[in-house]
């Protein structure tokens, strides 16, 4: 198991240059215009969610713009998800979207991309019909909505005449069109964040944009940038941004016939155009073909390294592979080095380090699983101890049920972790516990607080799917710190009080004889056997 951000980044590399920027930490996108949203999106339209959830949720669709859904269809979209945040969007029951959403990957314009962490919560295979691009894609449906998707059009009536207009064009004539606003983008305006103010055009740029919103064809468009004066090395950047982003197969046709080269679009840089527009079209590339390979079980010599290797620690060079190989192939020895791991606690990276290990190896045991998780039950990092307790469950739901009720006990995030997974199998004695992750604050912030937050977000998950179960309303949840919010972009947690005293028992306490407990992923999580 590689320590490492898992995301895919896509084709970044021929394009290091852009003027608009998403930044989240270490991830940097290139987000992109509502046109181009709209017209590469499998499914446009309004949909309410009827089945809470964490990365994956469950909807209804109310209206569709473009795309087969019908209303009334029910529906799964998965979000896009960041190690950086959001590591576990959720959207709650009730919840109202406009969305643009993709069949199969949803296009990633990363700009860049630094390492993060395994994030246990991302192993799920929940399946999805749709899945939305990392930070954009969907737009709460509200009285109070300024703009959708960073367009003009503040009002739900006037953004769906735009959106079918667009959609009505003829391919040709949305080629154009995208070319178009994305010279605008690119060429013409500079960045939408550097203010309303449009920056100035030279004599020569305002003729050059007169042209292009003139042209009436892709190869008119593409003639004229080729004919760009190469004043600044980034020009050609942005030329290969227009090209790969708004051009369509006409466009694409005509570089892979370009024969003579521009001072702005050297080889090198239509061959990078050409392969990232071949992405977003999803036209493969004969050229280049994928083999599979046989994984084989390692001999004894390979695996007496491999001990050794996980023996040192992770200051062997060798430390993964060898955390890898064995858990799938002598769980035993990783089972006894969980049981005895100390958590460094160096740095805030360590801070739920025992439950990612563990995590890792409760999910891929590939022997002797009941009794390589039972010897996790005695290790002495907590996050390892209820690691094994709620893995257990898979194999044998009474025995791992009972060791999570008196994990359950444990101080702060392990216990609530042994909590939650009692009260999302309908064991509602453990709800208090649970609820006391809402009394403590995500100190020590920042990065080191994400577990913490994770765990919240569960909790408002299946508390949401189990109200909409019993017909009540979601209760308002009072958090620690009115400061410091759970991070949730949902508008039923717009409104949130400081802590005076505990309301959140106060709530159960008054609604526990009557709620139905209930988990909808939970069926799906067992056949997976992962948390």
């Amino acid at each position: 198991m590689k320590n490492k951000c898992v995301i895919r980044a896509g084709f970044v590399a021929s394009l290091v240059f852009f003027m608009f920027v998403v930044r989240s930490h270490g991830t940097q996108i290139d987000p992109m215009l509502w046109e181009q949203l709209v017209t590469s999106a499998d499914f446009v339209g309004v949909v309410e969610c009827q089945v809470a959830g964490g990365i994956v949720a469950g909807y209804n669709v109310i209206e569709t713009w473009k795309g087969t859904p019908h209303p009334g269809q029910s529906i799964n979209i998965s979000k896009g998800v960041n190690y950086w945040e959001p590591q576990f969007p959720i959207t709650l029951c009730g919840s109202k979207f406009l969305v643009t959403a993709y069949s199969n990957n949803a296009p990633l314009e990363v700009m860049s991309m630094s390492s993060g962490g395994s994030v246990p919560l991302w192993w799920r295979n929940i399946p999805s019909d749709y899945n939305l691009p990392l930070w954009q894609g969907s737009a709460f449906v509200s009285t109070n909505k300024t703009a959708f998707f960073d367009s003009p059009y503040s009002d739900l009536d006037s953004f769906k005449r735009a959106v079918l207009g667009l959609i009505s064009m003829s391919p040709e004539e949305r080629e154009i069109y995208l070319l178009r606003v994305l010279c605008d983008k690119y060429i013409f305006q500079g960045s939408p964040s550097s203010g309303s103010q449009k920056p100035t055009l030279s004599p020569q740029k305002n003729i050059l944009r007169s042209k292009i919103q003139q042209a009436k064809s892709a190869e008119e468009i593409l003639r004229l940038l080729l004919e760009i004066p190469p004043d600044e090395e980034r020009i050609k950047y942005q030329i290969s941004a227009v090209l790969s982003q708004g051009g369509a197969q006409k466009t694409l046709d005509l570089l892979n016939n370009l024969k003579d080269e521009s001072p702005v679009f050297d080889k090198r840089t239509r061959e990078n155009t050409v392969s990232r527009l071949r992405y977003r079209l999803k036209t493969p590339d004969e050229s280049s073909s994928k083999s599979s390979v046989d994984i084989k079980e390692p001999s004894a010599s390979v695996l007496k390294l491999y001990r050794l290797s996980l023996k040192e620690g992770e200051k062997s060079p060798k430390f993964w592979d060898a955390f890898d190989t064995l858990t799938l192939h002598s769980p035993e020895d990783v089972a006894r080095y969980l049981a005895s791991w100390v958590n460094p606690k160096k740095s805030w990276r360590d801070s739920d380090q025992g439950y990612v290990l563990a995590s890792y190896f409760a999910w891929k045991c590939g022997k002797d699983r009941k009794m390589n998780l039972e010897k996790l039950l005695k290790a002495s990092d907590d996050y390892i101890r209820v690691a094994g307790a709620v893995y257990l469950t898979f194999e044998d739901e009474q025995l791992g049920m009972k060791h999570l009720r008196e994990l359950s006990g444990l101080k702060g995030d392990p216990g609530v972790w042994a909590a939650m997974n009692l009260v999302r199998r309908g064991d509602k004695s453990a709800m208090p516990r649970a609820l006391e992750v809402f009394d403590t604050e995500d100190t020590p912030g920042g990065m080191a607080g994400v577990p913490h937050r994770n765990l919240q977000l569960r909790l408002f998950v299946l508390l949401s799917n189990s109200c909409k179960a019993s017909g009540m309303e979601m209760p308002q949840i009072v958090l620690a710190s009115a400061a410091r919010p759970v991070p949730v972009k949902d508008e039923s947690l717009d409104q949130q009080a400081p802590k005076k005293e505990n309301k959140n028992l106060e709530w159960w306490n008054q609604h526990k004889e009557t709620i139905t407990l209930c988990d909808p992923w939970l069926n799906e999580l067992r056949k997976q056997k992962i948390d």
